[in-house]
């Protein structure tokens, strides 16, 4: 996140963002002063409770997401899971999975714009999303399960219903 900051903080000319906001917080208790301020969210690679919101479609990461966002607002997440991750019901993300969280995000209020294996290119982008140590094409030490390298990605990008078009709001 410093080096993502860092380049933020750049004068507009080089590619800086005046309005790029960094926050270290769970999603469950993300300050209030974020209250309706983001048009665009990126999830690159969750892990643990974020991943698990982000994969079973979870109420309580949408409604995270619903205080945070504008009407219109882009969720773009880059997800990779394993049987490791322990995500009830999904081993894996194969397009099954895919097409049964586009039902799910939409009872929550939010409209699948789309859902594709996620390139090489979007992984290894050095802005965000921007590359990850959880990226699929990172393996970790060789024989060590815990590193393996993750399955193909997905990138899943959804759009925040208005309130009176959501079934969260």
């Amino acid at each position: 996140m410093a080096e993502a900051s860092r380049r933020a903080a750049r004068s507009a000319r080089k590619g800086g963002l005046a309005n790029a906001i960094f926050v270290v917080a769970a999603a469950e208790s993300l300050p209030a002063e974020l209250d309706g301020a983001a048009t665009v969210v990126t999830l690159h690679f969750p892990w643990g409770s974020l991943l698990r919101g982000v994969a079973a479609a979870e109420p309580w990461l949408a409604a995270a997401l619903v205080r945070v966002t504008r009407p219109g607002a882009l969720v773009d997440a880059f997800v990779s899971v394993t049987p490791r991750d322990r995500i009830p019901g999904q081993a894996t993300l194969d397009p099954d999975a895919m097409l049964e969280l586009e039902a799910a995000w939409s009872v929550l209020g939010f409209t699948v714009e789309s859902a594709a294996p996620a390139t090489p290119q979007e992984i290894a982008a050095p802005t965000p999303p921007g590359p990850s140590a959880w990226a699929p094409a990172a393996p970790g030490p060789p024989g060590d399960s815990a590193y393996e390298p993750r399955p193909a990605a997905w990138r899943r990008s959804v759009d925040r219903r208005s309130a009176a078009g959501s079934g969260g709001d």
